[in-house]
């Protein structure tokens, strides 16, 4: 595994994010997007289940918006290319571009307003690619 995306080891080039830090910034920017829409991803195990603790990497806003923490420092991209399995996002400024394949939406709400997912996500900063496989955990309203 890349050391810049080994979460577990010291000196992680990707680090957690929170839900309040990236609506913050979200709302910062003034988007006509309404910003209720959320999904944080967390690490996941090979079957896709998620420790208690385990660090959440992303947060997807209004299915256009996803936030990383590199280096410190909070990083928004915007969405490109999408189908109903798979988004593209990029920073061309920051260099970094990250592709999520959306392999299982599962646990969905009664009102079926949000579900649970199983992403492989492939991430590239800096000409470095890392793919890791995260749980997004009550995505949507």
């Amino acid at each position: 595994m890349n050391a810049a995306f080994a979460v577990a080891e010291p000196g992680s080039a990707l680090t957690q994010v929170g839900y309040r830090e990236a609506l913050k910034w979200f709302n910062s920017q003034k988007y006509d997007s309404p910003g209720i829409w959320l999904c944080g991803y967390s690490l996941a195990r090979p079957d896709y289940s998620v420790a208690p603790k385990a660090p959440r990497l992303l947060v997807e806003i209004d299915e256009h918006f996803l936030y990383l923490k590199t280096g410190g420092q909070l990083v928004e991209l915007t969405s490109g290319a999408q189908s109903n399995n798979r988004v593209e996002y990029q920073n061309a400024s920051a260099d970094m571009r990250v592709t999520l394949n959306i392999l299982k939406r599962n646990n969905f709400s009664e009102y079926q307003e949000s579900h649970d997912r199983q992403v492989e996500a492939r991430i590239e900063i800096a000409g470095q690619v890392e793919t890791l496989k995260l749980k997004g955990q009550s995505c949507g309203t």
